[in-house]
């Protein structure tokens, strides 16, 4: 780590030469993690920067990458395993997990990241569903232009089988959703100087998802606005229309009754504000608040469109040693024509709230034990959907 250290170190000075000058706004800002020491990119090639000249080759394809791995296991109980209003079925569960980061430095122009994360919960107890999955691959490849540009591609996909909260063809369930979601997103990106930034997306999503679920194309351009100073601080504003188009959903009166042939179409506007801050030059205190409106409309009698207004907020400390997060998020959903009893009753309306706390305390050099509390609970004029659950882990962290 101490050469790799010293390679960057004078990768930077080299950059900042005459001969290869750098200007600081074309370095990547990243609102995700915090601050450290980032190489500005370069064009030159590890022959021109001198690094290592008797080994230019060991140079590009060795000492560029970085990657960090971590397994976790755990045991816990969930309360409420099927998000059931009136019924709940607890049920102690093992869990294991990993995340892996392996990431290309781009002192040459070209960055790589890869992200590879997964959980799978076994519920221990007799209950209807054995246990769920989330597994995420995320492979971005980025190319720097010149002083100010940066163009890349972002791929992933995300195999998940677990109860969730969905919009189901007669209105909000809790279902098992098993399946495969593919996303690319093409993406251009221009730093404006003084620390603002601004990028062009233009991703696309094929879900396939089992019965009763229905597969869908989703795609539809991003925009995005963004400020960072001297990494204490990062704010991005965003907005993005999508298109959902169902495969053989029908779309639907505003009394819940199919259209003709005609399938389910929707269109989704989406503003997003995400304002991230260290409070101390340590980077040991940090917030990240977020702020979200979305609105969705069909093609048919408007029986899915609604407006959703939500909120997060967590406070996070880190040190050698600690980890704590804490976690708040609130969500309002309006359904202006759907109704509680799809024919009478009033307008359908719900409120999502979730909250979680979690800890780490780091034993060795490479193992860490952790704990974490999750509640959650839905409030709606529709009793079939209320329900609320409180999960706790307490697991294991080992990283290499």
């Amino acid at each position: 780590m101490m050469l790799l250290a010293t390679l960057i170190s004078l990768a930077a000075t080299a950059q900042t030469s005459p001969s290869a000058p750098v200007p600081a706004e074309s370095l990547p800002l990243t609102l995700s993690a915090p601050p450290t020491a980032t190489p500005k990119a370069t064009n030159s090639t590890a022959e021109d920067l001198l690094l290592i000249p008797e080994d230019a080759k060991l140079f590009k394809e060795s000492m560029l990458w970085q990657h960090t791995v971590s397994l976790r296991t755990g045991a816990g109980y969930d309360d409420n395993v099927l998000l059931s209003p009136g019924a709940p079925q607890g049920s102690a569960f093992a869990t294991a997990g990993l995340d892996g980061s392996f990431s290309r430095l781009p002192l040459d122009g070209w960055g790589v990241d890869l992200v590879v994360s997964g959980d799978d919960v076994r519920y221990l107890q007799d209950v209807p569903t054995g246990g769920t999955d989330f597994w995420l691959a995320d492979l971005t490849l980025k190319r720097f232009l010149g002083d100010n540009w940066v163009a890349g591609v972002e791929t992933s996909e995300n195999y998940l089988d677990e109860v969730d909260y969905v919009d189901a063809l007669t209105g909000p369930e809790f279902l098992d959703i098993q399946g495969d979601i593919l996303n690319i997103k093409p993406f251009v990106r221009r730093n404006l100087g003084t620390n603002w930034w601004s990028e062009l997306d233009f991703p696309a999503a094929r879900e396939v998802l089992a019965a009763p679920l229905d597969n869908v194309w989703k795609y539809g351009p991003q925009l995005q606005l963004g400020f960072s100073d001297d990494r204490q601080q990062a704010l991005t504003l965003s907005y993005q229309v999508q298109w959902f188009d169902h495969d053989d959903w029908p779309a639907l009166s505003a009394d819940g009754l199919a259209i003709g042939t005609r399938t389910l179409s929707l269109i989704e506007q989406r503003i997003d504000l995400d304002w991230r801050q260290y409070w101390d030059d340590a980077s040991h205190w940090s917030t990240d608040t977020k702020l979200a409106y979305v609105r969705d409309e069909d093609n048919g009698g408007d029986f899915f469109n609604f407006d959703e207004y939500s909120a997060s907020e967590r406070l996070r400390y880190r040190s050698k040693n600690w980890e704590w997060a804490a976690t708040v998020r609130g969500g309002y959903l309006d359904y202006p024509v759907q109704r509680t009893g799809i024919i009478s009753g009033p307008t359908l309306d719900e409120v999502l709230l979730h909250a979680t706390i979690h800890g780490e305390r780091r034993l060795t050099g490479w193992l860490k034990v952790y704990a974490e509390y999750n509640y959650a609970r839905v409030l709606s004029n529709l009793s079939d959907i209320r329900y609320a659950a409180n999960t706790v882990t307490l697991g294991l962290i080992w990283e290499f």
